[in-house]
């Protein structure tokens, strides 16, 4: 009777393609990193977007920027911390 093979135990089956752990770790982090650029660029466009709305309200209501409580600042701190 043959002993079965000994398996690598820092290799994982993934689409029928061999993959270490470091390598799979590697593509996770790189997904990680590509989320956050993109969550970063969208909060980024919601803030233009409503710091272009705070201005288009103050010229409407003619009010000074002085006590207007900025509307981003309101979203980011509702915002749960990651």
């Amino acid at each position: 009777m043959m002993p079965y093979p000994k398996k690598n135990p820092n290799t994982v089956l993934m689409r029928g393609q061999e993959k270490t752990t470091t390598a799979l770790r590697n593509n996770l982090c790189v997904q990680r990193n590509l989320l956050q650029f993109v969550l970063k660029f969208l909060l980024l466009l919601l803030h233009l977007f409503f710091q272009s709305l705070d201005l288009l309200l103050l010229k409407k209501l003619r009010i000074s920027r002085l006590g207007v409580v900025d509307t981003t600042l309101c979203l980011v701190l509702a915002l749960p911390a990651s």
